[in-house]
């Protein structure tokens, strides 16, 4: 697995269930023109308790690491919590956001470019 096929996992991952999201960070610097240097993939999403096990469904044991208490409580305390692909290294960062004006902001503001020729995922207007 390569990182825009990770990339198009979690999105496909959060569209289908309806979660709100966006890119952030390198992945997004680049998809806006600026080239930068990246190890992981950043994502923002609101997820709720409600959908914590169709996101670890979607994300596997062995082929994928996911901590079931650390989604859990980065989803209870509005934090972060990791996506792992032990094979490739990759590594996807996904931030809860507070639910609070300048996240609602963040989340209005998101674009809609291509990942690829194919595939289009909502990306943060100013990683």
């Amino acid at each position: 697995m390569n990182e825009t096929e990770f990339t198009q996992r979690v999105v496909s991952t959060m569209e289908s269930l309806g979660i709100p999201y966006f890119i952030t960070g390198s992945i997004a610097s680049i998809a806006l023109g600026e080239t930068r240097y990246t190890n992981d993939i950043d994502v923002v999403a609101d997820i709720l308790l409600a959908a914590v096990s169709k996101i670890l469904a979607e994300f596997p044991a062995p082929e994928f690491y996911v901590s079931e208490s650390a989604v859990r409580d980065a989803v209870a305390r509005k934090f972060q919590f990791n996506i792992i692909h032990p094979s490739s290294g990759l590594k996807v960062d996904v931030m809860i956001p507070a639910d609070d004006e300048f996240n609602r902001l963040r989340m209005k503001r998101k674009i809609r470019l291509a990942i690829d020729d194919q595939h289009f995922a909502w990306f943060a207007r100013e990683p």
